[in-house]
């Protein structure tokens, strides 16, 4: 089973054509979600930790900054825009984060 934690969204939220971009790069048309709503980096992480997501969506006009303790842990971020799944990649000291197309 995989398992979606949504960040500060709703899964009634996701419209057909983030449902359909999640099915087709997952092959999966049930995946469990969870939603948070973190108000610090810590709390994000200790969400993480706590649900153990296979994956974290988050909204694509959200503050990245917030993910980085979790990115840390290993946790896997993604966005979805234009139909497109993309990771975020950690960033390096000074450098700002990145999306890169998403593979399983």
């Amino acid at each position: 089973m995989i398992t979606i934690m949504l960040v500060r969204q709703l899964p009634s939220q996701l419209v057909p054509g983030e449902m359909h971009a999640l099915f087709e790069v997952l092959r999966d048309t049930s995946p469990e979600y969870r939603t948070t709503n973190p108000q610090s980096q810590a709390e994000h992480a200790r969400d993480c930790e706590r649900i153990k997501p296979t994956l974290v969506l988050i909204p694509y006009t959200y503050d990245v900054s917030i993910l980085s303790q979790a990115m840390e842990k290993g946790f896997r971020h993604i966005r979805i825009s234009a139909g497109e799944v993309t990771e975020l990649c950690p960033s390096k000291p000074g450098l700002a984060f990145s999306f890169k197309p998403f593979k399983v």
